[in-house]
């Protein structure tokens, strides 16, 4: 069957077999609490391929893997209003069906997915340090992070161009592909402080996501970083909730990509929405907004990593929706 004759199928029928035991206990003294882990995994992958699935070259590949991971935490109650924590975990991660067996072409949109039967399990061991603080009025928090990675795992990693179509056209290529060493760090956080305690009343709050990710073999971007992210809004709730209203604005930097990356890298942008909610009574909830409010044209790179960027091309039917109006309710029984 040539390519682009339906039926199609993107991933072939698979059988995934999972397994887990873990232990886990705690120990408490005074104002201090330690938290211990171990977890033992056992994960089998068989595919089941069909004409149709490898009718466009797609192959196929099985992976089993049978693996332990352990986390080790400390927490610290300063006071009534402060807690620090210390977090250690060695994690794994199988890879899914769909990033191993991957048989997809889009001509419209410009795309190909490569599967990769070599894939291998991801191994990581991470650490994270954080504070949480609640007082009456304000509330806020701060996390810091650093992960390593062995063959970590990149999805939608650009592997080239693909120009054998008819009419000369071109796709660019995907493909999920291990990264022998990997890190990832970062810092997210927020602080919130509202004029009636427990968050009513006139309430202010920002919050903060930034992180950054290397494939260590090459010292280039990971492409599955998503870009930073800083949201800050003032709205107000009113103390017997039975309104409320909100002006958020969320600041989208730009995506750190690999020097020789042909993909559609979208520029930074601030995005506002207006929400609110109406509570008729108890039961019965009304919530609404308005969405991207000053109706600008803006692109998420989620939505744009994956289409080659011919210089030429027009964009605008992958930018987000422009102006939108948004209702719902939410009734209790």
């Amino acid at each position: 069957m040539p390519l682009g004759n339906f039926p199609v199928k993107d991933y072939p029928d698979s059988l995934t077999t999972r397994l887990g035991v873990f232990f886990e206990d705690t120990l408490v003294i005074d104002s201090l609490k330690l938290i211990g882990g171990i977890r033992y995994e056992s994960y089998l992958m068989n595919p089941l391929p069909d004409s149709m699935f490898e009718k466009e070259g797609a192959v196929a590949g099985r992976l089993e893997e049978i693996t332990p991971t352990w986390h080790l935490a400390a927490l610290w109650n300063v006071d009534d209003s402060h807690v620090i924590w210390i977090n250690y975990n060695r994690s794994f991660r199988m890879p899914l069906y769909s990033e191993i067996n991957s048989g997809f072409t889009n001509l419209n949109s410009g795309y190909q997915t490569v599967s990769n039967p070599d894939l291998k399990p991801e191994t990581g061991d991470g650490i994270e340090l954080g504070l949480r603080a609640r007082h009456d009025n304000v509330r806020y928090s701060i996390t810091g992070y650093y992960n390593l990675y062995s063959n970590f795992i990149e999805g939608g990693r650009f592997i080239g161009v693909n120009c054998g179509f008819e009419g000369g056209r071109c796709v660019a290529q995907y493909q999920t592909v291990n990264a022998d060493k990997a890190i990832t760090y970062g810092v997210e956080g927020m602080a919130e402080y509202s004029t009636v305690p427990g968050g009513y009343g006139f309430k202010i709050r920002s919050g903060l996501n930034y992180t950054i990710g290397n494939n260590l073999e090459d010292d280039q971007p990971l492409t599955t970083i998503d870009p930073p992210k800083i949201i800050a809004a003032i709205g107000y709730y009113e103390p017997s909730e039975t309104w409320s209203a909100e002006l958020i604005g969320t600041a989208f930097g730009r995506a750190r990509v690999p020097d020789d990356s042909m993909v559609y890298i979208p520029s930074s942008y601030i995005r506002w929405d207006l929400l609110g909610s109406w509570s008729i009574s108890s039961k019965f909830k009304i919530n609404f907004g308005i969405l991207n409010l000053f109706d600008h044209k803006q692109y998420s790179y989620a939505d744009t990593k994956y289409i080659l960027d011919t210089g030429d091309r027009d964009m605008s039917g992958f930018s987000m929706p422009g102006r939108s109006y948004q209702v719902g309710f939410s009734l209790r029984l």
